[in-house]
């Protein structure tokens, strides 16, 4: 929760979405907004500098900045083997980096006949 705005996703229709809500009795202040959608969303960061999230797609891959304004996105990092958790860290001297963990790729394990740990990527996100 950023202030009274509750971003949440919704992975089985592909969405990710905000409400306001009311700190006082924790129920929602207005309609829920669709950010954007046709993803297929995991976990996400927001960065309240960059007015933006970072969400991990497993189902492609990647990891997404979505701007929180207008619901668009670029790809940050692709060919990840099955992204499903971010995570900031604060480095003064390197800008801040988001580390992102993987299940290890099914898909990769199923078609090469491999088996794939899960893996931690630190991500440099540049502004």
């Amino acid at each position: 929760m950023d202030g009274n705005t509750l971003y949440f996703n919704n992975p089985s229709l592909g969405t990710f979405a905000r409400v306001t809500m009311d700190p006082s009795s924790g129920r929602k202040v207005g309609d829920v907004n669709v950010i954007t959608s046709g993803l297929g969303p995991d976990h996400f960061e927001i960065d309240e500098q960059q007015l933006s999230a970072y969400m991990t797609n497993p189902v492609d891959k990647q990891l997404l900045r979505i701007g929180l304004a207008t619901g668009l996105y670029d790809v940050v990092a692709d060919g990840l083997p099955g992204p499903t958790t971010a995570r900031w860290i604060s480095e003064k001297e390197r800008g801040k980096v988001l580390y992102v963990a993987t299940g290890g790729g099914v898909d990769e394990g199923l078609a090469q006949n491999v088996t794939l740990g899960g893996a931690i990527y630190r991500v440099s996100v540049k502004a």
